[in-house]
């Protein structure tokens, strides 16, 4: 299943922020697959990739940064 999800840094940012604040490990999931497939895309066109570095460095989202190898 393909599906397309449109974020602003905003709405990133405070999924990020909720996840934080109630620990819950299913928005985590969430979280950290939106990442994955957003970097994956992100490697095709560079100037996304510098857009989502830029997201994960906001959230402090280095394992994540390190685990896909974008530097």
């Amino acid at each position: 299943m393909t599906f397309c999800l449109e974020m602003s840094r905003e709405e990133f940012g405070t999924l990020y922020d909720e996840i934080d604040r109630t620990g819950s490990s299913i928005l985590m999931d969430f979280y950290q697959k939106i990442s994955s497939a957003a970097i994956e895309q992100a490697k095709e066109n560079k100037s996304e990739a510098e857009e989502i570095l830029a997201i994960n460095e906001l959230n402090g989202d280095w394992q994540l940064k390190k685990k896909e190898g974008i530097e």
